[in-house]
């Protein structure tokens, strides 16, 4: 069975960025189950402390009866099965067993953590528990008797650290799906734009190539140029999906290692989770825009449309994220400018302008939207008072993923595509875009438009 090259392309990408997630899921979650046991086990002897200092405190408990009750308190307390041990291996009391059943259960003397914590002062072991009928993870320490040495020993069953790690599992498979996924599609996408550019190209040479050789060098000049704008596309957004889905298993493997267990800290881990969720599903809706305006799938339905209606509608959108920057939000547009435009797209693209401004203005400073009609075009402007760009990046401020302080924009949640996605729908409508330098400082990101008619 042969397959086109978009297939190819598409099958090539998919496999490299399945084989690159599974391999690092995989260690993933060896490292992190190997922590979650060893957090347990540090749970364990720490209960086994406290244990040891109530037992020591209460001399007079001597009796099967009286240390038992000391272990059924214990293990109330701790969720865990406390077992006291003589030195001699009898076992003198059991939060799990009355006293009845402590008398005929078989001697621990030669139990492996009983051995290490009467010889080493502390002991570990994992085994099925004949008494219990289930697989344990025990911990033991020793502790003074008057006839010698006892042992403090705490258990957990394994089924519980099997349920933290299946918890884990399911959280570093939804981050895994959320980042295959959209890798696979932009893998998809990638291939499905290259080929389809490839084609036109095949198609045009071959309809006026007069030589084969200038052809097939002009092929392999397209092809070039077409691998490098993949490796350039795949390198991008694989870069773009690595820190929210590298953020999100952080917090999840922190999570699963006890910070569930304190709410203040739990609600902080949490709402990085959110917000780099939400980082994804942004990311994953501009490339979704992108691929429809490339491929030209973007329903674009351009008709006269009052500029100031969507303007307004767009600055009320985005007033509350104003407000928590106490920024002000001006409004100056001539009355009854009206353009042949999209409504839905020409919003958008006020949006993406307003998020822009909004985001990259300090405080207490202010953002305008304004319109004016000159020599039959519209044209509009959305400036604020921040730092500005430097002449330098300009020139490239549109580029897909092109950002100017790149660490400052991802923590602000930028995908890096808005500006780009400004400008493909604004020229897809007819508009031209640019960037100006505001006095004294600041930026006017400017549209302009054809004229359809001023209204009075």
């Amino acid at each position: 069975m042969r397959f086109g090259i978009r297939i190819k392309l598409f099958l090539v990408s998919v496999i490299l960025v399945i084989a690159v997630v599974a391999t690092s899921g995989f260690y993933l979650e060896v490292k992190l189950s190997a922590e979650i046991e060893l957090v347990k086990e540090t749970e364990l002897y720490r209960h086994a402390r406290t244990a040891r200092e109530l037992i020591q405190s209460h001399p007079e408990a001597s009796t099967i009866e009286a240390v038992d009750a000391l272990a059924d308190r214990l293990g109330s307390a701790t969720s865990a099965r406390v077992t006291v041990i003589a030195q001699d291996g009898s076992v003198l009391g059991d939060s799990e067993l009355s006293p009845t059943q402590i008398q005929k259960v078989e001697n621990h003397g030669l139990r492996l953590e009983v051995l290490e914590a009467l010889s080493s002062g502390r002991g570990s072991a994992k085994r099925h528990s004949a008494t219990l009928g289930t697989d344990m993870v025990y911990v033991a320490l020793p502790y003074p008797l008057d006839d010698g040495r006892g042992v403090v020993r705490m258990a957990m069953p394994l089924t519980d650290l099997d349920r933290a790690i299946a918890g884990l599992k399911l959280l570093l498979f939804v981050a895994g799906i959320l980042g295959v996924g959209a890798a696979v599609f932009m893998s998809g996408l990638a291939s499905f734009l290259m080929s389809r550019a490839l084609m036109r190209v095949v198609k045009r040479e071959l309809t006026q190539a007069d030589e084969p050789e200038r052809f097939v060098a002009a092929l392999v000049e397209e092809r070039d140029r077409f691998e490098s704008i993949r490796q350039e596309f795949v390198a991008n957004v694989s870069h773009e999906l690595r820190t929210p889905v590298s953020i999100i298993r952080a917090n999840a493997e922190t999570l699963m290692s006890g910070a569930m267990d304190d709410p203040e800290t739990a609600r902080e881990f949490l709402s990085a989770l959110q917000r780099n969720a939400e980082r994804l599903s942004n990311l994953i809706n501009d490339l979704l825009d992108i691929s429809k305006i490339d491929s030209g799938e973007y329903n674009l339905r351009p008709k006269d449309i009052s500029v100031e209606a969507v303007a307004r509608y767009t600055v009320d959108t985005v007033e509350k994220a104003a407000e928590a920057k106490n920024l002000t939000l001006k409004i100056d547009l001539q009355p009854g400018l009206q353009v042949h435009a999209d409504e839905k797209a020409l919003g958008q693209v006020f949006f993406n302008l307003l998020d822009n401004a909004i985001k990259y203005t300090p405080s207490k400073g202010q953002v305008t939207v304004r319109a004016r009609c000159s020599n039959k075009t519209v044209r509009i402007e959305v400036s604020d008072n921040g730092p500005g760009i430097e002449p330098k990046h300009q020139a490239r401020i549109f580029e897909r993923f092109y950002r100017v302080d790149t660490g400052r924009s991802r923590e602000m949640g930028s995908t890096g595509l808005g500006l780009s996605i400004v400008k493909n729908l604004t020229e897809a409508m007819g508009g031209q875009v640019g960037l100006d330098t505001a006095s004294p400082h600041g930026s006017i990101f400017w549209l302009e438009f054809p004229i359809t008619k001023v209204t009075t």
